[in-house]
């Protein structure tokens, strides 16, 4: 009975698996239904919110100043929640350096990113608006490439692909990047994707009234999808995340993605009755790829021994199926298995801190200084 029970699980995990990289395999290859406009060139309004990143904040100003967008038509907003080091400090020290409009804001209480970020949001005069982290690199044609998407009318969101920072970076972290990277594009290409990265994302501002308080980047494109806008991510925006040295302080950073994700995977399914096909199959799908098969791989990891007193012949068969993919050709199969066991118990952790209702309005940066 065991058996059959774990060989159910695990036929639904590698069944749904297969399909969702074959869809996101033909999607990601197809062309992009969006009708970029070059020549749309409109006034941005650009929020970092920024809580003890005296360490960074300098080069983050810095890096939007070598960004290929015409400076006249910038304004950044550094919204300081209430630092402890010297943040604000070092962020208008940088006013004489740069050749567009810079406002530097010190808040006297810290009460997480979201409430910075609309406490600042009335003052943004901009068409669009960009929402970026302080501990990020952005490539130099990432905005023109994020801001061109607007030229489509029927675009209201856009996201760009988050890559780790610097040559140290791990290699599985490489290949988790490029594998979440391709299912979104694929979603985009599809129609949408709602699941965005607060490392760098942008939307109309005559859409947003508001960020959304628990889920300010997924939740704000999924507000902007509920008004029958698409919300994609560009395969052209890179923008690049400095990671923490250490495993533990990366798997707590993941698993707070991951309670986010979940988080927002819930509340679209408010959204499943009125979608058109597309949308609700992408709500399916994400579903099941962050809250269900996380579950199944628990069950069936947790039935293996099982089975392998009961059938010591599936011992021998996945130990010749480790050994396979340990040949140097396939050495990035093993790299792509270990980053998605990783990741299952990443959004294991974060059903657990979800279903704890754990507070997500304050996070802490954690990383290396």
């Amino acid at each position: 009975m065991i058996f059959w029970i774990w060989v159910s699980f695990a036929i639904f995990v590698i069944a749904f698996l297969a399909f969702y990289f074959s869809f996101t395999r033909i999607w990601s290859r197809a062309a992009s239904v969006t009708q970029k406009a070059v020549a749309f060139i409109p006034k941005v309004s650009i929020l970092i919110a920024a809580f003890n990143e005296a360490n960074v904040i300098q080069q983050k100003i810095q890096n939007l100043e070598e960004l290929h967008y015409p400076k006249g038509l910038l304004e950044v907003f550094v919204i300081d929640g209430a630092s402890t080091d010297r943040t604000s400090e070092f962020a208008g020290n940088m006013q004489a350096q740069i050749t567009y409009k810079l406002t530097v804001i010190k808040e006297s209480i810290r009460d997480g990113k979201v409430c910075s970020l609309n406490r600042a949001l009335p003052l943004c005069s901009g068409e669009i608006v960009v929402v970026t982290d302080a501990d990020t690199i952005l490539e130099r044609e990432a905005l023109s490439n994020l801001i061109s998407n607007f030229g489509d009318p029927s675009i209201g969101a856009v996201a760009g692909c988050i890559y780790p920072y610097g040559s140290e970076a791990k290699q599985e972290e490489k290949v988790y990047r490029e594998i979440t990277n391709s299912f979104r594009v694929a979603e985009s290409k599809f129609y949408s994707t709602f699941i965005f990265g607060g490392e760098l994302y942008a939307a109309r501002r005559s859409l947003i009234d508001e960020f959304d308080l628990l889920y300010d980047d997924s939740g704000t494109a999924l507000k902007i999808l509920a008004k029958g806008y698409r919300t994609v991510e560009d395969e052209k925006v890179k923008v690049f995340e400095r990671l923490p040295g250490s495993q533990k302080k990366l798997f707590k950073i993941r698993s707070r993605r991951a309670l986010y994700v979940i988080g927002v995977c819930f509340r679209s399914l408010k959204l499943i009755r009125k979608a058109n096909s597309r949308t609700r199959l992408i709500i399916v799908l994400n579903l099941l790829m962050h809250v269900i098969v996380p579950v199944c791989s628990l069950v069936v990891l947790i039935l293996l021994p099982s089975v392998f007193i009961q059938y010591p012949l599936t011992l021998l068969v996945l130990i010749l199926l480790a050994a396979l993919i340990l040949v140097p050709p396939l050495r990035r199969m093993a790299s792509a298995m270990y980053s998605f066991l990783l990741s299952q118990l990443e959004l294991l952790n974060g059903l657990v801190l979800y279903l704890r209702r754990q507070d997500i309005t304050r996070w802490d940066p954690s990383r290396d200084d």
